[in-house]
């Protein structure tokens, strides 16, 4: 049996509360996106799974999943310890770094780690060489577009807004209004999941300003909607004085099928001739890579994959 942990059993910790807090909120990313994901992709695959139930069901020889919570890992690795849990795996939503909450993704009692990208995984690797080689890059799943979602393409481009300066997107829609192309923003933020999805499906391709992230659900939602990106790519991350580099570090899952990248305001202009060209001859096919990738069946049948490397 599959068991997955997003939160601890202790009802009195902040870490329960903050997950309940969280739930009432309604907001899909991060941590719950990714368990929407794999409960739409088990159901597909006609597998089922225990959600958060209490210690006492789990069974010698179990499968436990903590997808996130640090709180609930380490009640999880106490059980571990106890010889009640057959199959540890954590991630990819506890810690941002493995030393992080006192070293908690290091402890042996670990057989799996997941992460959300290859460059996330090479991260891990560098620091920690210990554990590269049970640590396995798995990405979330996206749902396939709703039927009351119709697409009309009226916008050039969407351009998707993250944590960057006014200099770089200044630049872009600069250059966007030099070419006499038509664009819609959206605000990391300040826009709800049906907003977004709506514009994505009146735009012909989108811009994605993002200095990094570990996987990028929001391009994943475009690119199953069959629209291509171009993206910036800042090239590093920073964390705590530590910089890490990677030229994918900005859409981890980006290939010549999906989209191209640019590096920043001295190349937009060059990297936007060259993908309107591609865009015009049809050279991108998003909808179709990520219907062979990235759908939720294919991703939980990549976890299985992952959880069956450890368990032959």
């Amino acid at each position: 049996m599959l068991i997955i942990y997003t939160r601890p059993n202790n009802m009195l910790s902040r870490e329960y509360a903050k997950y309940f807090l969280s739930m009432m909120t309604g907001k899909l990313r991060g941590p719950k996106a990714v368990l929407r994901s794999m409960r739409r992709g088990m159901r597909q695959l006609g597998m089922t799974a225990l959600i958060n139930p209490p210690h006492s069901q789990i069974k010698h020889g179990d499968i436990v999943h903590v997808l996130s919570g640090v709180q609930a890992l380490r009640e999880c690795i106490e059980l571990k310890k106890a010889g009640k849990i057959g199959t540890l795996v954590a991630g990819p939503s506890i810690s941002v770094i493995p030393s992080d909450d006192n070293g908690l993704l290091l402890d042996p009692s670990i057989d799996q780690i997941l992460v959300p990208s290859p460059w996330v995984k090479n991260l891990y690797s560098s620091l920690h060489p210990e554990i590269a080689g049970k640590t396995y890059p798995w990405p979330a799943g996206v749902a396939m577009p709703s039927a009351k979602e119709k697409p009309q393409k009226q916008t050039d481009y969407l351009i998707y807004v993250k944590n960057v300066d006014h200099q770089l997107l200044t630049a872009v829609e600069s250059q966007l209004t030099k070419h006499h192309k038509s664009f819609k923003k959206v605000i990391y933020g300040e826009f709800e999941q049906k907003e977004f999805f709506d514009r994505l499906n009146k735009a012909k391709a989108m811009i994605y300003l993002s200095p990094s992230e570990s996987q990028g659900l929001a391009l994943h939602e475009a690119w199953i909607r069959d629209v291509p990106t171009l993206v910036w790519s800042r090239g590093h991350w920073e964390y705590k004085g530590m910089r890490w580099e990677d030229p994918k570090i900005s859409a981890p899952y980006l290939s010549d099928e999906i989209g191209s990248f640019f590096t920043g305001t001295e190349d937009f202009e060059s990297a936007l001739i060259d993908f309107e060209r591609r865009l015009q001859t049809g050279a991108f096919a998003p909808k179709a890579h990520s219907l062979e990738h990235f759908t939720d069946a294919k991703s939980v049948q990549a976890l299985l994959d992952i959880l069956g490397r450890h368990n032959v």
